[in-house]
């Protein structure tokens, strides 16, 4: 493992005390995470399953819901250096997100929206 990765356990898990630090009640929602398809350090199917895995079983029990970065761009000229982080381009993403999400009424430790894909 290349060691400029962070995984997102390790990320979360630094954030998280902060948070809990700050306030023992308030409920913490994860926004605008995830990695990019064709990443150089990490694959983005094995890190969005270790991250869905450890979000979807309540490691950290007050994160009430999560939004995945579902976007791409432009980076220059050559589309072959766009980004894109949007689960419905790769394969291997989608699927991790149906089995860990699909249809479950709870994903987190409370009611969450459910991940529902619009192209079927």
């Amino acid at each position: 493992m290349n060691r400029d990765y962070e995984s997102f356990c390790h990320g979360m898990n630094r954030v998280y005390a902060r948070l809990e630090a700050l306030n023992s009640e308030k409920s913490i929602a994860v926004l605008e995470f995830g990695v990019a398809d064709n990443n150089p350090i990490v694959n983005q199917a094995s890190w969005a399953n270790k991250a869905l895995r450890d979000l979807t079983t309540f490691r950290w029990p007050r994160v009430i819901g999560f939004s995945w970065w579902n976007g791409a761009w432009e980076n220059d000229n050559n589309p072959a250096h766009d980004t894109t982080m949007r689960v419905q381009d790769s394969p291997g993403p989608a699927r991790i997100f149906k089995r860990r999400i699909g249809r479950k009424k709870r994903v987190t430790g409370r009611p969450a929206l459910v991940f529902r894909d619009k192209n079927p």
